[in-house]
């Protein structure tokens, strides 16, 4: 049995609730008081006491937030809100999706549930999804001539390819540069400095001299006065005509006669004193050259040399020691699996099926080391030589978005079968690789980016989560000292 008795404490009246209970033990009473809350003087109700609000749910908020934050900071948000209006939103989720879990399509919406971002209103199943991509397939184009500005100066050209296992017509065999032996398509990225541009598919088939031209009109028709920083791959006889027609820097590579002819005419001044340059705190012979219309410039930096030597020694010394005294057939197979290419540089005597000796190719390997530490830029403009190799060496961006986009993003092989969904996914990748270089320029300006990845980045934010309590308020769970430092790092603020 219970009963209510009132105690007054420092001049206010509070009430507890008193219960007698036996103790078998002492063979007795004992009361046992809970407390209710404090008495109202004038009417004797009693104030009950509030209870603290309890956690309800724990929603993913770190990594969610600051992808959303760069989002935004990329200038991507607008544009797309300009193409896609309400359906915006959808994509956004999508977009964060990738760049942080590189989920399936199809277990997007059971993450969305859990990221503090989640409405009730907006449905993500799969064939929600895949109506967006065909929605982000028609409106492409739409995006381009928003996104791209006419003031773009220097852009940056690749091709890479990516393969699948579906039979849509557009997937066609052709030179894979993955040597993966899948039907494939060939994408086509321009950049803009940390800015992708557009992207181009085209059937795996087509050969790189067409696909670059083509891309080359299209950069035409939107307008843009560039200067064209190609890769090696893009050297041929046919594809030099085209570019003639416009500004470009090149690698020239060193199989070809021009090459040759170049090392061959200014073989003696590359190690002349009186072109040593300082090149970022490093010593770099620099020396020029005219051919017609066009300059180059050959650069040669003994410190990389010396590195580079001394790295094909211990990979052939290594090589011929695995591959001796054993049964060529194994040899055979441990050249092609761990040195590819280096069988050029020997001669295997061979006994009994068996390896017995090796002797070197000299020649081969003179000519092989006579490259190393150097590299030919061809050019067409008046440019001095940092500046030809300043915009040359920011290329390895586009390098590094293929990268992301094949990589981290796990866009290879494409699991998407029709022409519309291929499309649209990849411009799905193509909006993340915005905010994920978006993300990166920060990066290198803090120099985040010598301690962690992206993905390294992203683990350590989301330990940072958003718990909702039973009256309905959210809260932010404290942030470790290592998540702040790399929040200052990315210029982020995320305790709003």
């Amino acid at each position: 049995m219970s009963y209510i008795v009132h105690q007054k404490i420092n001049g206010k009246l509070y009430a507890y609730e008193v219960t007698g209970i036996w103790d078998p033990e002492k063979k007795n009473s004992k009361q046992k008081r809970k407390y209710l809350g404090r008495v109202d003087p004038d009417t004797g109700e009693i104030i009950k006491k509030r209870e603290p609000p309890k956690p309800m749910f724990a929603y993913d908020y770190g990594d969610v937030r600051v992808a959303e934050i760069f989002y935004k900071r990329s200038g991507l948000e607008e544009a797309l809100k300009k193409i896609f209006g309400k359906d915006e939103e959808k994509i956004k989720i999508l977009i964060i999706s990738r760049l942080i879990n590189q989920l399936p399509l199809k277990r997007i919406g059971n993450w969305y549930e859990r990221i503090y971002l989640a409405k009730k209103e907006i449905n993500l199943s799969s064939q929600r999804i895949s109506e967006l991509l065909r929605l982000m397939e028609e409106r492409i184009g739409e995006f381009f001539n928003t996104w791209i500005e006419r003031n773009e100066r220097s852009v940056y050209i690749d091709i890479t390819s990516l393969s699948s296992n579906s039979s849509e017509s557009i997937y066609e065999y052709g030179y894979s540069r993955d040597n993966i032996p899948l039907p494939q398509v060939n994408l086509a990225i321009v950049l803009h400095e940390d800015k992708p541009l557009f992207f181009q598919i085209y059937p795996g088939s087509v050969p790189d001299v067409v696909t670059l031209n083509n891309t080359l009109e299209i950069i035409d028709s939107f307008g843009l006065k560039t200067t064209m920083i190609l890769d090696r791959g893009f050297f041929s006889h046919r594809n030099m005509e085209n570019l003639r027609k416009r500004e470009y820097i090149i690698p020239v590579p060193f199989t070809t006669e021009m090459a040759k002819l170049f090392l061959s005419i200014e073989k003696k001044k590359l190690k002349d004193p009186g072109n040593a340059m300082n090149y970022n705190g490093k010593t770099l012979f620099v020396v020029k050259g005219k051919m017609d219309k066009e300059n180059y410039y050959i650069y040669y930096d003994p410190v990389r040399e010396s590195e580079e030597t001394n790295n094909f020694f211990i990979r052939l010394m290594e090589m011929e020691s695995r591959i001796t005294g054993i049964e060529y057939s194994d040899a055979v197979s441990i050249i092609e699996e761990h040195y590819r290419g280096f069988d050029r540089f020997i001669e295997m005597k061979i006994e009994n099926g068996k390896i017995k000796g090796i002797k070197r190719k000299r020649n081969a390997i003179s000519q092989y080391l006579n490259r190393k530490g150097k590299m030919i830029l061809l050019t067409n403009t008046e440019m001095d030589w940092l500046t030809v190799l300043d915009l040359y060496r920011s290329r390895d961006r586009i390098e590094k978005s293929f990268k992301i986009m094949k990589d981290d993003l796990e866009g290879l092989p494409l699991r998407i079968h029709d022409r519309n969904g291929l499309s649209g996914y990849i411009a799905m990748l193509f909006f993340t690789l915005i905010v994920e270089l978006s993300m990166m320029k920060e990066m290198r300006n803090s120099k985040l980016v010598e301690k962690y990845s992206i993905k390294d980045i992203f683990m350590e934010l989301s330990k940072i989560r958003m718990i909702e309590l039973s009256n309905g308020n959210r809260i932010i769970t404290e942030i470790p000292k290592k998540v702040r430092e790399i929040l200052s790092g990315l210029n982020v603020e995320i305790e709003d």
